[in-house]
């Protein structure tokens, strides 16, 4: 787990996806916390931005 983490998930791979070039990893959620405080990261069409409220 990384200090400070806003929230963290242990998931179980259920199978894995050739997509071209990279593999998409399906998951199951087996526990987590997204309890932290503060507020997510969000990258979303190129640029940095904040959820809204």
């Amino acid at each position: 787990m990384l200090d400070g983490a806003l929230a963290w998930l242990v998931c179980r791979v259920v199978t894995r996806v050739p997509a071209g070039d990279h593999r998409l990893v399906i998951a199951e959620v087996v526990t987590g916390d997204p309890a932290g405080e503060g507020r997510p990261l969000l990258y979303h069409q190129g640029r940095f931005n904040a959820l809204r409220d």
